[in-house]
């Protein structure tokens, strides 16, 4: 049984004689704070004959924030997203919001900004030429909606 889950995943492994349960956990914490959800669970259970059953659910449940605090964030990620359209230099403390824009683009889907998702799609080529390491970020954020969506 191959399982691809990288160093950067959070996981739980719980295992006894005949299975392994594997929690697989998302970090959607607010203001740089890391604040981790489960999101789904695998088991693998093993039978005599060298066979195995895996099975996978969804345990994710988005979490809730304030509206308020959500609008300012949101505001905020949308003025970035301008500036990186039009070529505008971000101040410092633009440069450390953009890090978390992706997920907070997110959160804000999850909480009822339905536009939200479209500000994460309109951003990716440009946070991709921005840096990699918040291009995988992006596609991190990416990752969680597909499996929110399709499971």
């Amino acid at each position: 049984v191959r399982l691809f889950y990288s160093a950067l995943d959070e996981v739980s492994i719980q295992f006894d004689e005949g299975s392994f349960k594997i929690i697989e956990y998302v970090n959607l914490g607010l203001h740089n704070q890391d604040k981790y959800f489960p999101l789904e669970k695998t088991i693998i259970t093993f039978e005599n004959n060298a066979n195995y059953n895996l099975e996978t659910s969804l345990l994710f449940e988005p979490p809730q924030y304030d509206k308020k605090i959500l609008h300012h964030i949101y505001n905020a990620n949308n003025a970035i997203l301008e500036k990186l359209k039009k070529g505008i230099t971000l101040h410092k403390d633009e440069e450390r919001d953009i890090k978390n824009l992706p997920v907070t683009y997110l959160i804000c889907y999850f909480n009822g900004f339905e536009e939200a998702i479209d500000k994460l799609n309109e951003s990716k080529n440009y946070l991709k030429s921005y840096s990699e390491e918040i291009f995988s970020i992006y596609k991190e954020s990416i990752r969680i909606l597909r499996k929110v969506k399709y499971s």
